[in-house]
This record gives C-alpha cells, sequence and structure tokens, in this order.
C-alpha cells in the first residue's frame, strides 16, 4: 500500500519517466517490428525483380579446345542445387565510334530463341507486335524503334562497320522484319553521373544469325561474340531459408560451377543478380537498424538526464520514505526492497509503453 501511495503521489514523475522510456524504446522497437513482419515481403520483392538469377560466360581459353562444349556446362549447371531453369544465348557486343552520342556507342545484339523469355519473363518486356522471330526477322528495343521511325512489319536494315587490324573497314550489314518492339531489362549501363542506367541491347533475333552476322569479330568481350548461359533458380528457397544460410548456398553454387568448369567460365558478381539482391536487403535492413538507433539516441539521453536529476532532486525524499518504513518497524531490507520495487514498476510501466509504441508505429508504417 506504500507503494501504491507514493507512486500515486508522484504521479506526474511516473508518467513522465514512462513517457521517455516509451520512446527510446519504442523506436527501436517499431522498427524492429516493422522488419519481422516486412522482411520477408521486402526480400521476395527484391529476389523476384531480378531479370536474370545467373549468368555465366564462357572464357578465351574456351573456344581453343575441343573437349568440352555448351552443352557440357549447361548439363552440369542444371544439377547445380536450386537451379531449375538454363537457357543459351548469344551476345554480340559492339562499340560504334561512329556514333555521335556517346551513350549510343555501345551495342548489344542478342541471339535465342523466343522460347527463352518463357524461362525468363522477366528479361524483357514486349511492347508491341509478337514475340516471334526466325533468321530473317528480329525484335527491335523501343528507343532504337522510335529513332528509326520503324513499324512493326516494316523493315530494318542493320550497318555497322569496324577497322581490322590492318586498318581497312569491314561492313556488318543485314535486313531484318520488325516482327516486334520491346523495352529491355537487361544490359544496361550507366554513361553519365546521375542518369538512370540505360540498356545497350538493340535487337533480338536467333543465335544462328548473330554467329554468323559478327563472325569476323570473333569471340571477346569488347567488340566480340559472347556465348552466355542465363540460370534461373528456385525462388522459393527466399522464404524457406534465412539470408545468411541463403547468401552462403548461393555462394556454394557458383563456385562449384567455377570449378568443375576450369577454366573455361567465369560468373562476375555484377552477372550474379540473385546474391546482389540478397546483399541489397543486407543493407536495407542494416539503415533500417541504424535510423533505428539514430531516431533513438536523443531519447535515450533525454532518459538519462531525466533520471540523474531526478534522483538528485528526490534523494531526500527516498531518505525521508525509507525513515518512514523505518519508524513503522520495516527492516533495511524491506526498506530497500521498497525502493527496488518502485524502480521495476515504473520500468514495467515503460516496457509496456515501449512495446505499445513500437507496435503502433509498425502498423502504421505498414
Amino acid at each position: 500500500m506504500f507503494l501504491l501511495s507514493r507512486l500515486s503521489s508522484r504521479a506526474p514523475a511516473v508518467i513522465l519517466t514512462m513517457l521517455i522510456f516509451s520512446l527510446s524504446s519504442g523506436v527501436v522497437g517499431g522498427v524492429l517490428i516493422f522488419m519481422d513482419s516486412a522482411a520477408p515481403d521486402v526480400l521476395v520483392d527484391m529476389t523476384t525483380q531480378v531479370p536474370i538469377d545467373m549468368e555465366i560466360s564462357f572464357t578465351s581459353p574456351f573456344y581453343t579446345q575441343t573437349n568440352m562444349t555448351i552443352q557440357d556446362v549447361e548439363n552440369d549447371v542444371i544439377q547445380q542445387e536450386y537451379v531449375i531453369g538454363t537457357q543459351q544465348v548469344t551476345l554480340a557486343d559492339f562499340h560504334d565510334y561512329s556514333e555521335r552520342e556517346w551513350e549510343f556507342e555501345r551495342k548489344g545484339f542478342l541471339g535465342t530463341n523466343h522460347s527463352t523469355f518463357d524461362e525468363f519473363p522477366g528479361a524483357i518486356d514486349l511492347l508491341g507486335g509478337e514475340l516471334t522471330y526466325d533468321d530473317n526477322s528480329c525484335l527491335v528495343e523501343v528507343s532504337l524503334f522510335n529513332r528509326e521511325n520503324l513499324e512493326v512489319g516494316s523493315n530494318y536494315t542493320l550497318s555497322l562497320y569496324y577497322y581490322d587490324q590492318w586498318g581497312h573497314p569491314v561492313w556488318i550489314e543485314r535486313t531484318f522484319n520488325v516482327t516486334g518492339v520491346f523495352k529491355s531489362n537487361i544490359y544496361m549501363q550507366s554513361r553519365y553521373y546521375g542518369r538512370a542506367p540505360t540498356t545497350y541491347l538493340l535487337l533480338i533475333t536467333t543465335q544462328e544469325t548473330v554467329r554468323n552476322l559478327f563472325d569476323p569479330l570473333g569471340h571477346g568481350d569488347f567488340n566480340g561474340i559472347n556465348d552466355k548461359i542465363w540460370v534461373r533458380f528456385d525462388k522459393s528457397i527466399v522464404t524457406r531459408t534465412d539470408v545468411v544460410t541463403l547468401r552462403e548456398s548461393l555462394r556454394n553454387v557458383k563456385s562449384r560451377i567455377e570449378q568443375n568448369n576450369l577454366p573455361f567460365v567465369s560468373i562476375r558478381e555484377s552477372d550474379f543478380g540473385l546474391l546482389g539482391a540478397i546483399d541489397d536487403f543486407t543493407m536495407w535492413s542494416l539503415s533500417m537498424r541504424t535510423i533505428a538507433v539514430a531516431f533513438s539516441i536523443p531519447s535515450i539521453i533525454m532518459g538519462i538526464m531525466l533520471i540523474y536529476y531526478d534522483s538528485r532532486l528526490h534523494a531526500d525524499q527516498r531518505r525521508r520514505d525509507v525513515g518512514t518504513l523505518k519508524t513503522r518497524g520495516a527492516s533495511g531490507m524491506q526498506a530497500f526492497g521498497w525502493v527496488l520495487s518502485s524502480a521495476l514498476i515504473t520500468g514495467l510501466l515503460g516496457s509496456i509503453g515501449a512495446l505499445l509504441t513500437g507496435t503502433l508505429g509498425a502498423l502504421i508504417s505498414g
């Protein structure tokens, strides 16, 4: 009864202490509750937005040997854990220095079967026409489509040239029938600081056509033909596995593919889109925790100052309360228990307030 009477007599101080504690703890609690509830959805959203989970490239030594084929590598990849789909593609990477605009200097031409985009639907968005083509037809990227004033069903003549080792111009020319127009979500580049990345993929046709058309360039990452394997992972692992284990498992898959096919394949970090999305999620989690701590520090400092000055101002009052208890026959241990109980009850009320504040903040934030 004495404890309740003393707390009720100092109701404003108790309420203020509870409020400070609630604010300092509630911010952290709210962010943590929000992260616990929203983190799985955020991770799923980040990973489902990846157009190609992994892209495997072939190195120069691959083209100087005859013991291993692209199909052999693909067979090895499809057997790896979590891998559920693969597709072979060929990319011709061409640098056209006759372009007046620097951002249009790099040009990409993709050769693959149109069924590839059933396996990787996020790679491109079809804006018009049909997702079908053969050796004499193609899909054209929307910016090139608009610059050349093309129409679906019209003809587009690709005309490029480069200089060989003797300084002679070599022309690459081919006329295609345009069967569709697309927006690319792959093969992006940032030419200017502060600008959104743009694609350098301009045209999609069959593998055979790309290989024959750009054969004079040879194989290489710069002005050359690149054979690649697109890899699709089972995205359900994202919801079944914690982030640390998932990240380690994906790195192990990458290492096994490279080790099994040394020295003929390489997987650049930038080409492992699924792992990159998980790293981005980790950074998001860290930033959320940092924000929580940053917003809590002022409240925590205020709470410490309040407790310090309150303890000095009310030291005499506590001594009188302890004296009153002893006068009524309480022992020193009982008086100590009262002081401790007073602090614990105030802390308990503050904890309840912190939990309510955090839960409310998490609900408001979604």
